[in-house]
C-alpha cells in the first residue's frame, strides 16, 4: 500500500485530550509534510456476554514471556500456558510456529515492538533515543508492518499483536502509524500495550528508581491499545538487596491506584482486556544489558500467587508470567531462578491460576 497512504489518511487518532498535543502534532506535520493517520477501529469479534469491541480478547488464559525455543513448547504446554510473548513470528513454516500449532499456543508477535522501537528509538551509546518519525521512516514503518501483517494475520499460532513494552520514550506518533498499518490489513486480532507499574518496597533504600505510572501512560492510547498488560516486579538492586527490604506482592494499594490512572486515561474494561503480568524470576545477581551486575529479590510460591491473585482481584481476565527463559547469565551457577528451572516458581504460578479460576474472580467471566 506504500506511500499513498498519507493521501487517503484524513483524521488523527493522536489526540486524546490535551491541547497543547494537539497543537504539536499540527505543527509537526504542517513542517514533516505528510497527513496524519486515519482513525481505523478493529473490527468487533464475536460477541462475548454483553461485553464490548476487545472485552473477550483473552479471557482464563494463561502464558509465558521469553520461551523462544521450538524444544521448549511441548513442557510449556504441558503446564497449561497457551499464550506466549517471545520473539516475533519467523515463517509460516518455521519449527517454532509449528511447535506452536502443534501445542494448541498461540504468540503475541513482538514484531511490532521491534521494529517501531528500532525505527523511533534506536540505540545510541547503549540507550535508546527517541525522535520523531520523518516521512522516510514512516512509509519504511508502514510498508513494513503491512507486510507483516499480510503474513500472519491467518496464522493460527499469531494471536495478537503485540506493539509495546518497557518505556522507551514518547512514542505516540510511531503507535499511531503502527496501528494505522496493522487495520489496513487486519480488523480482527487485537493489539496489546505493556505498562510498568514497579513494586515499592519498604524501605526503598538502595532500589533503582523507574520510569513513574504517569510518565508510562503518555503512550496509552485505546484505539491502539486493545488489551493492557501490567506489569509490577520487585525493584533492581545494584548489589543484594537488604534484608529489612519488603514488598506488598498483593499489590493492595499500588494496582488499584495504577488501574485508576489507567481508567482516567481512557481504559475501558467493557471494551478492553487487562492482561497481569507477575514476576516469576530471581536475578542473584545476573549480568544487565550494559554487563553491570543486578540483584532482584526473590518472590516465594506463595507471594507468586499472591501477586497472581492481586492481578484477577483487579480485573486482570488474563495471566502471562515473565519469564520462562529470558537468557539471563549470572557469575554464579545459580544465580538466575525463572519458570524453566525453579519448582517452586511453576506451582506458585499454577496455585495463582486455580484461585483465580476457582473464585469470583473468573467466574464471573464468560
Amino acid at each position: 500500500m506504500g506511500y499513498k497512504i498519507f493521501q487517503r489518511a484524513q483524521q488523527s487518532i493522536l489526540m486524546q485530550s490535551a491541547s497543547v498535543f494537539a497543537v504539536i502534532l499540527l505543527l509537526a506535520v504542517a513542517v514533516i509534510g505528510f497527513s496524519k493517520p486515519t482513525v481505523v477501529h478493529a473490527a468487533a469479534a464475536a460477541p462475548c456476554s454483553t461485553q464490548g469491541t476487545w472485552a473477550c480478547s483473552f479471557l482464563k488464559k494463561s502464558g509465558v514471556y521469553a520461551m523462544n525455543n521450538p524444544a521448549d513448547v511441548p513442557t510449556v504446554a504441558t503446564n497449561g500456558y497457551t499464550l506466549v510473548v517471545g520473539d516475533g513470528f519467523r515463517s509460516p513454516t518455521d519449527t517454532y510456529t509449528q511447535a506452536l500449532i502443534d501445542n494448541h499456543m498461540q504468540l503475541l508477535d513482538s514484531f511490532y515492538e521491534d521494529t517501531l522501537y528500532n525505527t523511533e528509538c534506536p540505540y545510541i551509546n547503549g540507550a535508546r533515543v527517541c525522535t520523531p518519525l520523518n516521512s522516510t521512516q514512516v512509509s519504511s514503518l508502514i510498508n513494513a508492518v503491512e507486510a507483516h501483517t499480510q503474513l500472519v494475520k491467518n496464522s493460527p499460532a499469531v494471536g495478537g499483536y503485540y506493539l509495546l513494552d518497557d518505556y522507551p520514550g514518547n512514542i505516540r506518533d510511531g503507535l499511531a502509524w503502527v496501528n494505522y498499518a496493522i487495520r489496513q490489513v487486519d480488523t480482527v486480532k487485537p493489539t496489546v500495550c505493556a505498562f510498568e507499574r514497579t513494586l515499592t518496597p519498604s524501605p526503598s533504600t538502595g532500589a533503582n528508581g523507574h520510569y513513574s505510572f504517569d510518565t508510562v501512560l503518555t503512550n496509552f492510547f485505546s484505539s491502539w491499545c486493545n488489551s493492557v498488560a501490567l506489569y509490577s516486579y520487585s525493584p533492581t538492586y545494584n548489589s543484594p538487596p537488604p534484608s529489612n527490604a519488603t514488598i506488598d506482592w498483593s499489590m493492595s494499594t499500588s494496582l488499584p491506584t495504577a488501574i485508576t490512572k489507567l481508567q482516567n486515561a481512557g481504559f475501558n474494561f467493557s471494551q478492553e482486556t487487562l492482561i497481569g503480568i507477575p514476576q516469576t524470576f530471581q536475578f542473584n545477581p545476573r549480568y544487565n544489558d550494559s554487563g553491570a551486575l543486578e540483584y532482584r529479590i526473590n518472590p516465594t510460591r506463595a507471594q507468586i500467587a499472591s501477586q497472581m491473585q492481586g492481578f484477577c482481584k483487579n480485573g486482570a481476565t488474563t495471566i502471562v508470567a515473565f519469564a520462562w527463559n529470558d537468557g539471563s547469565t549470572s557469575p554464579l551457577p545459580d544465580g538466575v531462578h525463572e519458570l524453566f528451572n525453579n519448582f517452586d516458581m511453576r506451582q506458585g504460578f499454577r496455585d495463582g491460576l486455580t484461585n483465580c479460576k476457582n473464585t469470583n474472580y473468573w467466574q464471573a467471566v464468560h
